[in-house]
């Protein structure tokens, strides 16, 4: 059975780009799951919860849980991301219980309150306004729901790359590039009940095609819910 799955008449050519070069997406995108987002809160969940990754990209993952037995939704604006995110579900014989949208995630056409848990993974980063998809993101979630979400620090070493855009702004390879500091996370989640802020800092290795040199990233670590409307 196929996965469910809307796509667009318009693709996003930049990120169809990136999911189109199997060079950069060999080097730049890994290929095993953010454990340090779903690590969070995969052992605290039912399998009838109503899961949504904001930005799943190519679905490494949503295959990841897919593999422990969630039925999941992801939505990303890059049609050939989705593409190859329903080729890995097929492989795995579990694209039955994965449902894809090309959406932007400012703002999406899914049903108000709909899930009980979103993720993302360095979206915010990418966005022209990241507060309207963590407002987008409070909107689909249920009262109580929680959102899970990770982005680059103004100590990532990537705010020194690329073409300077203005405040905590980069232009990297054409793509935009946004850092935040603690007072961007009061603005971004001041209608939020915030669980848990923290810092994790990993060590990536050469991304050819993108990145050459083994470096450091910097990351925000958001636990937060929706409070009671």
């Amino acid at each position: 059975m196929e996965s469910t799955v809307q796509l667009l008449e318009v693709r996003n050519d930049s990120w169809d780009s990136i999911y189109d070069n199997p060079t950069i997406t060999s080097g730049a995108w890994k290929d095993y799951a953010d454990g340090f987002i779903l690590d969070r809160f995969t052992h605290n969940l039912t399998l009838d919860t109503k899961i949504i990754e904001i930005g799943c990209g190519d679905g490494r993952n949503l295959l990841h849980l897919l593999k422990l037995g969630y039925k999941v939704t992801g939505i990303d604006i890059s049609a050939t991301a989705l593409e190859r995110t329903i080729e890995h579900a097929n492989s795995i014989g579990l694209a039955h219980n994965l449902t894809l949208v090309q959406a932007d995630a400012q703002a999406c056409n899914l049903a108000s309150e709909s899930f009980d848990v979103a993720f993302a993974t360095q979206v915010l980063d990418h966005v022209n306004n990241p507060a309207s998809v963590v407002r987008e993101v409070h909107r689909l979630l249920k009262n109580g729901g929680r959102f899970y979400v990770q982005f680059s620090s103004t100590n990532d070493t990537a705010i020194s790359l690329g073409i300077p855009l203005g405040n905590k702004q980069r232009d990297y390879h054409g793509f935009l590039f946004s850092f935040f500091d603690k007072s961007d996370l009061d603005v971004l989640f001041a209608d939020w009940q915030v669980i848990d802020i923290s810092r994790v800092v990993i060590n990536d290795p050469p991304h050819p095609g993108w990145r050459e040199e083994p470096h450091e990233h910097d990351y925000w670590v958001v636990t937060a819910s929706k409070t009671e409307s």
